[in-house]
């Protein structure tokens, strides 16, 4: 009898031991990126401090990333935080670290970033422009371009008279024509954003630059003094980004979330409101001849 008591004594012992242990094991799994938003009760968005994505306007924040933002933290239930980045660079260490959970800032799907992060839905599409001052020579296309880069650097005392930001998709597109055309020369400014470029060009202090189409045209709002020599690219599709993981619970989420913003309207109610005015902007000079 006192056997038979010490046996059932050591059994539960052990089994309350393993209980515990399956537990543990249970509470130490890793909990899913949707599950750490909900709980901490703050979805993080990196984006551009820009006129398309977000701003600070007369009424608080608004742009066409901060409305769909704030729709997505609505639907998770939690708080929305914007966290704006000056340069785009910044943006994807910040996503790579766990300081934000999206990157929603008008990004293009370039094979470099889709290689890295996981792309969501395309919401709109771009192309890239070639943009100078209108009153200028205007390249019509690449040959002309090429034809009179020699004679506009030497005029331009050899310094480049093609410049873009680093860290771009632009870098990629002019590295492509530059593979074909070894002759043909441009500069990267890590040092300045697109709209810092866009401005000398609009001033004339620098000849050309490349720039999103949507870009282009929002800042012809502040710099009329810019124009549409030809186009780079054809249409690229937008989208937000998210981290690379085996987890699939927050890009199921958005997956549903743009389906349903698509489905109800309201995705085109934003784009009308953020950008539906661009198709009636005249982009190209037609004062400026097409000869040097």
């Amino acid at each position: 009898m006192p056997l038979i008591s010490i046996n059932l004594k050591q059994f539960l012992i052990l089994t309350c031991a393993s209980l515990s242990m399956m537990g543990c094991q249970i509470e130490s799994q890793p909990k899913s990126d949707l599950d750490q938003i909900r709980e901490r009760g703050v979805l993080r968005v990196g984006t551009l401090n820009n006129q398309l994505s977000f701003y600070i306007g007369p009424d608080g924040p608004a742009g066409l990333d901060y409305e769909l933002a704030r729709e997505f933290a609505n639907e998770l239930g939690v708080q929305l935080e914007m966290k704006p980045a000056y340069r785009i660079s910044s943006l994807y260490p910040a996503l790579d670290n766990g300081e934000i959970d999206i990157i929603a800032a008008g990004l293009s799907q370039s094979q470099e970033r889709i290689q890295r992060f996981r792309a969501g839905p395309a919401y709109y599409y771009v192309s890239q422009q070639l943009v100078y001052k209108p009153g200028t020579w205007r390249p019509r296309n690449l040959e002309q371009l090429l034809n009179n880069q020699d004679k506009l650097i030497e005029e331009n005392e050899g310094q480049a008279i093609l410049r873009i930001i680093s860290d771009s998709h632009f870098n990629k597109t002019l590295a492509a024509i530059q593979n074909e055309h070894e002759n043909f020369q441009y500069e990267v400014d890590s040092n300045a954003d697109v709209n810092d470029l866009l401005k000398q060009v609009s001033q004339g202090d620098l000849r050309f630059t490349v720039a999103d189409s949507v870009e282009v045209s929002l800042s012809q709002r502040i710099y009329p003094e810019l124009a549409l020599a030809f186009e780079l690219t054809e249409d690229q599709p937008i989208s937000w980004f998210i981290r690379r993981s085996e987890d699939e619970s927050l890009y199921a989420l958005m997956i549903e979330f743009f389906g349903n913003q698509k489905q109800s309207g309201n995705l085109a109610t934003l784009e009308e409101k953020y950008i539906g005015h661009i198709g009636s902007f005249d982009y190209v000079d037609t004062r400026a001849s097409s000869e040097l």
